[in-house]
């Protein structure tokens, strides 16, 4: 079983309506009993055909066969305004971009993606100018045993509510008095707390703007 990347893509377009519309005539078309939203419905119901992962073939009933590249399960899917179509996926491994292309090439949109897979250190932010997806940055801190109350505790506590920083002031700020200003500066204190807290865990990654 793949780990499995939480995804987020918006698509920008006159022709977002016609893609959500698709798309549920697809799921209700092509619908199994207990199965998820596969994204590949979406082609099937167009006739068009999937991305392809090269050089992976499986076996079955002794037939060779090239798996769809299309690992991707639709959660959420709604209009969030007249031009703009949000899109919630869990994807195998790493976000499916060939398929976002692909898509984006059928109805002639445009789309940016924030993805998020923890195992594989994944942290994607395609939306350069932040006007769809905001973050730059995630904190993510929590403990699995009982840690008394302290300042510094109390301040990763906040740090991880929060989550999300669109910069690193923000982040900075709050740790002030522990010589946190630079990004470097950040990558020593998070060493500083796992050697500190051995039974908590502690991770802070900037998303990149490309795989």
């Amino acid at each position: 079983m793949p780990n499995w990347c939480n995804t987020e893509v918006v698509f920008i377009g006159e022709n977002v309506e016609k893609l959500y519309n698709d798309w549920q005539k697809a799921n209700k078309k092509f619908k199994k009993e207990g199965d998820q939203g596969w994204l590949g419905r979406l082609f099937m119901y167009r006739n068009v055909t999937m991305p392809i992962q090269s050089n992976e073939k499986a076996e079955i009933l002794g037939r060779l066969f090239k798996e769809p590249y299309c690992r991707s399960f639709i959660n959420d899917i709604h209009m969030t305004q007249k031009d703009t179509l949000l899109m919630s996926t869990l994807d195998a491994w790493k976000p499916v971009i060939d398929a976002y292309n692909k898509i984006a090439d059928m109805y002639n949109l445009n789309f940016v993606v924030k993805a998020e897979e923890p195992g594989q250190e994944i942290y994607l932010n395609t939306d350069a100018t932040g006007k769809y997806f905001p973050e730059r940055y995630i904190f993510e801190f929590f403990c699995n045993s009982y840690i008394p109350y302290n300042l510094l505790v109390n301040k990763l506590n906040s740090l991880d509510a929060q989550r999300y920083f669109s910069s690193f002031t923000q982040v900075s700020e709050i740790l002030s008095g522990y010589g946190v200003k630079t990004e470097e500066d950040m990558e020593y204190f998070c060493e500083y707390i796992r050697n500190k807290y051995p039974d908590c865990i502690i991770n802070f990654h900037e998303y990149e703007e490309e795989l």
